[in-house]
């Protein structure tokens, strides 16, 4: 014997019952989310992690023209930006389409808060945004309707937020610098070497 025996083992996947389903739903871009919900169904009972990369060497033995192409990644600041102003043009107003055709929960959101955000540019709506409850109620969002809930417990200082032209924002970083130079010399100073700090 010149070499030694190739010995190649087979494994299974947990996923593999499920293969011509998971291809028809890969050729349709439902999201790898939505596959999971789909086998879970069927009774699949693995984690979503161990699917996802097995959708992962899936797409990539397949050569999905889709996956080979360039990805234009759009920062999470910018998304969370995009939820109160309007979108932008180019790549990233491509990325975002994409996402918004493929993940429904994410263009339910985006659906919602531009309206409010309306009302809040101008001052003398002020009435109008007393529909924000009414608005974020028919979403069924859980985390638009808390931070409806968290707006509603301080209404008074929203209100005058939004009329006057006035604001504490000024002082808000050097009083910050001030808390963050008292823990640093709480019990190690002086309010000699304090004050020569602040």
């Amino acid at each position: 014997m010149e070499r030694p025996p190739q010995i190649q083992r087979n494994r299974t996947h947990s996923a593999d019952p499920y293969y011509s389903l998971i291809v028809s739903l890969v050729k349709q871009d439902v999201s790898r989310k939505r596959i999971f919900e789909v086998l879970q169904k069927k009774g699949y009972q693995k984690s979503f992690s161990r699917l996802k990369d097995y959708l992962h060497k899936l797409q990539k033995h397949q050569g999905n023209n889709e996956q080979s192409q360039k990805i234009h990644k759009v920062p999470r600041q910018k998304l969370h930006s995009y939820l109160w102003s309007k979108l932008p043009e180019g790549q990233e107003k491509h990325a975002i389409d994409l996402l918004l055709k493929k993940e429904c929960g994410a263009k339910r959101i985006t659906a919602t808060p531009r309206p409010v955000s309306a009302d809040y540019a101008h001052p003398k709506r002020i009435g109008c945004v007393g529909s924000l409850d009414r608005t974020h109620k028919k979403t069924g969002i859980k985390e638009l309707n808390q931070f409806e809930h968290y707006l509603r417990s301080d209404w008074q200082a929203v209100q005058n937020a939004i009329v006057y032209q006035w604001s504490n924002g000024l002082i808000e970083g050097p009083v910050n610098r001030i808390k963050v130079i008292k823990r640093q010399m709480y019990g190690r100073a002086n309010f000699d070497l304090l004050r020569l700090k602040v």
